[in-house]
């Protein structure tokens, strides 16, 4: 009898996956909601840690703590040279840790995007990119896509995104129009239903999304937008950027540099910073969200923001203040956001944990997860 039971059990265990193919076929990526979600940095993409050191920086265990908090989705940054050698030899390390991080995402039901973050043909702080110039860099680029798919296909749709790339950067709006449509059409044919994430060009600004073509009727797609404005405060002593070396005082919200700092800069300079600077407040971000929010009702297509933040160098409470602002404007407009980011080693990043630290970013996790 008990052997019995089991056959049965089993058999209908066997017969879910037909029901559930049934349900699939009318989701659509207005059905994949996403609300408040964070981005997982320095694991797969923009590190150079391998062996115990990456397996332990991400696990089982920080994929519960986000779903615990109230998160709903994770967006996971992957790069070309982690997940492929020089010869085009799958790691098979890599590949292992991202298919456990589908996996812990599905068992903590989060919704999870894989986004293809950076290439060794495109990075979006390069000064030249032979993605746009080179057929074979873009044959690549498409055979990274086809690698990642027979990977990853067999989850479910209602679960796991493809995110294309992480902020093109082209000369000409229409170099990223074209291989988007390249690489968009190669992924139709293996998974015609998989939902995909699409950005614009020029780090996903807003402002770009004018130019932006994605494939025309496809009801499976979601658009992406990036939001760090003004950067003279989310990137404030940043290394990185032209203003990173401005260490005068910055408020939010409102002129952001006084007069007074101005004038106490070399004239070139004062100019930039003042440029970069200027005036903001919650109406000035509504109306940066706006230009990408327009263009997507246009094309039909849901909007998502899929990365935003402000390091920890900025003021405090101006810095609270701009989240409070970002996110009221998101959630009014119904856009869904992912945060910059999970956890790094740094003190003084974006960071919401800092590795081996119990402290958290408490303020910036109330204000995510506000209703």
């Amino acid at each position: 009898m008990k052997n019995r039971f089991l056959l049965i059990l089993t058999l209908g265990l066997w017969a879910l996956p037909t029901l559930n193919s049934k349900a699939q076929k009318s989701f659509n990526a207005k059905d994949f909601t996403l609300h408040s979600g964070v981005n997982i940095y320095g694991w797969l993409s923009q590190s150079k840690i391998r062996g115990d050191e990456r397996k332990a920086f991400f696990t089982d265990t920080d994929v519960a703590w986000i779903a615990a908090k109230g998160f709903d989705h994770i967006r996971l940054p992957v790069d070309e040279e982690q997940l492929w050698d020089e010869e085009g030899k799958q790691e098979k390390e890599a590949f292992g840790l991202l298919r456990q991080a589908v996996k812990w995402s599905i068992k903590h039901k989060l919704r999870i995007i894989v986004d293809l973050h950076i290439l060794r043909s495109h990075y979006f702080d390069a000064k030249e990119n032979k993605l746009w110039t080179d057929s074979l860099a873009q044959k690549q680029f498409v055979n990274c896509w086809l690698r990642l798919s027979a990977s990853l296909k067999e989850f479910p749709r209602e679960s796991v995104a493809y995110e294309l790339m992480n902020e093109p950067v082209a000369k000409n709006c229409e170099d990223w129009n074209s291989v988007l449509q390249k690489v968009a059409f190669a992924i139709r044919k293996k998974e015609p239903k998989r939902i995909l994430v699409v950005g614009s060009n020029l780090w996903q600004q807003p402002m770009t999304f004018a130019c932006l073509k994605p494939p025309a009727k496809d009801e499976n797609i979601i658009l992406s937008f990036h939001f760090y404005s003004p950067m003279i405060l989310t990137h404030y002593k940043a290394s990185w950027v032209n203003t990173g070396k401005y260490e005068g005082t910055v408020q939010y919200p409102g002129k952001l540099v006084s007069d007074e700092e101005l004038g106490k800069l070399e004239f070139e300079f004062s100019k930039l910073v003042e440029e970069r600077a200027g005036y903001w407040t919650k109406q000035e971000i509504e109306k940066e969200v706006q230009k990408a929010r327009r263009e997507s009702e246009k094309m039909s297509y849901p909007l998502y923001c899929g990365e935003f933040g402000c390091l920890k160098t900025a003021p405090s409470a101006d810095r609270l203040r701009w989240f409070e602002d970002a996110t009221d404007v998101f959630r009014s407009l119904g856009i869904g956001y992912t945060v910059w980011c999970y956890k790094e080693r740094k003190k003084t990043g974006f960071a919401l944990r800092i590795l081996n630290e119990k402290t958290e970013d408490e303020d910036v996790i109330r204000i995510l997860l506000k209703k």
